[in-house]
């Protein structure tokens, strides 16, 4: 039984990673039935239907265009808000909102359950894809929640040790597609689904402010040069 009692609309990191440690993303398809799935379900929505969610994908892929479902729309009413996100290779991080007690859970146990099956079909696998149980820490106050959606942002460097150009690694880290800074600096791309004003107003602090802080943030930790080049080659993927 978890020890963190989150009440209602608490707020919580949450982080998940593959069974062993295992890669849960090895292409752009996989990078997005993740997305698809953390997005739609957010809300009641009670489709897995696998087919439906690979031509939703595809259509993206090719199009950049996300389609929200007719039913989210007529919901219009989600039991969580994602605030920010960023998968990475082998784990991914999370910054939510729950509507009432428990939603955290139900939200994770529907996110991993539909993509440990979408996993296992995709890579004629079977068995467990995520560890035993999510991690998840209570986020209690306005500076610990711009400090933690800052970490959460800054993660495709976070194995970096070696300093580099602040200016030059943010940049970088905008342009990281499976993150939602992607979004905040460049524009959402999910509609409904996914709303940045959500976050800048619960942190109390302008897109500039936060960008400010961000590259403060990131200019604290070693980066190493050659990890600007981890983004250019695809190297996520």
């Amino acid at each position: 039984m978890r020890k963190i009692k989150l009440e209602e609309n608490g707020i919580a990191h949450v982080y998940t990673r593959g069974v062993r440690k295992m890669r849960l993303f090895h292409d752009e398809e996989d990078y997005y039935r993740m997305v698809y799935y953390l997005l739609l379900f957010q809300y009641p929505y009670r489709s897995h239907k696998f087919n439906y969610f690979s031509k939703r994908v595809q259509l993206f892929l090719q199009t950049k265009k996300f389609i929200v479902p007719e039913q989210v729309r007529r919901l219009n009413e989600k039991t969580i808000d994602l605030f920010s996100f960023c998968l990475m290779r082998n784990h991914l991080h999370l910054s939510v909102l729950q509507s009432a007690l428990g939603e955290i859970s139900v939200y994770m146990r529907r996110v991993q359950g539909a993509y440990g099956h979408y996993y296992n079909h995709k890579y004629d696998l079977k068995g467990h894809v995520f560890e035993n149980s999510y991690k998840i820490k209570k986020i209690s106050t306005n500076r610990s929640f711009i400090r933690n959606t800052a970490y959460i942002h800054r993660n495709p460097y976070i194995y970096a040790n070696k300093t580099s150009q602040t200016d030059s690694v943010f940049k970088s880290i905008c342009n990281y597609p499976f993150s939602s800074l992607n979004d905040l600096y460049k524009g959402n791309r999910w509609g409904m689904c996914f709303e940045n004003d959500n976050f800048l107003e619960r942190s109390g602090i302008t897109k500039d402010e936060y960008f400010h802080f961000l590259k403060d943030y990131i200019s604290v930790f070693n980066i190493k040069p050659s990890g600007l080049d981890i983004l250019r080659k695809n190297q996520y993927l």
